[in-house]
């Protein structure tokens, strides 16, 4: 069946650009003619298409081949051994189990050969070092409980700063509260205050009493 298309048509027909077109014509894979109809003084161009009426028949199941799928290959015990340790139902030659296995109390445990453990290692079980009964001490308190026998009294009854903190040798409370409270005074008062005592400190310490008038 031969078809006389325009070139527009020719290439939605193909599926391909003007250029691929003009390129098959070159090559005489496409014939043309000259149209009739003068455009603009020329004579257009007439794609002939040869195409075949009879559709081509459509695959059936009788043209296919079946291949049976290939058998599964056997689980590995490496394969099997991992399969079931991450669905937590064996543990590993250390006794650890992936998710941890619960006691009958409900707590949860990493090793039920080892419940006051966590996961058992190459080392072997690790136990976190007992909390000593007495703690440890510094040389600073060793020296305040030394300074609180002298004085006669227990180390809680020392004399201690707003920190809870035993106050150094030598200063009663009272000296250490006043201190504190003249502290508080002067970061209280305004910055022309300050400045104001701070230069009568000064002159003070640079003429003595007897040189002032």
């Amino acid at each position: 069946m031969l078809l006389e298309l325009s070139v527009k048509q020719a290439c939605e027909l193909l599926g391909i650009c003007r250029a691929t077109l003009d390129k098959r014509i070159a090559l005489g894979e496409i014939k043309t003619r000259k149209s009739e109809v003068l455009r603009a003084g020329k004579h257009g161009v007439v794609v002939l298409l040869e195409i075949d009426p009879k559709p081509q028949p459509k695959p059936t199941t009788a043209n296919v081949t079946l291949r049976p799928l290939p058998e599964p290959t056997p689980e590995t015990p490496e394969e099997e051994f991992a399969r079931r340790y991450l669905a937590n139902e064996v543990p590993d030659s250390f006794g650890n189990f992936h998710n941890g296995v619960r006691d009958e109390e409900g707590d949860l445990h990493a090793n039920p050969q080892f419940p006051e453990f966590g996961k058992v290692t190459w080392l072997g079980p690790y136990r976190k070092p007992p909390i000593p009964a007495e703690p440890v001490h510094d040389a600073a308190w060793a020296a305040d409980n030394a300074r609180a026998r002298e004085l006669g009294i227990s180390y809680e009854e020392l004399p201690r700063d707003n920190h809870g903190n035993p106050l150094p040798r030598g200063m009663t409370q009272e000296a250490y509260n006043a201190g504190v409270a003249a502290d508080r005074k002067y970061h209280s008062r305004s910055e022309q205050q300050k400045r104001a005592a701070h230069d009568r400190t000064v002159i003070a310490a640079s003429f003595p009493k007897a040189q002032r008038t």
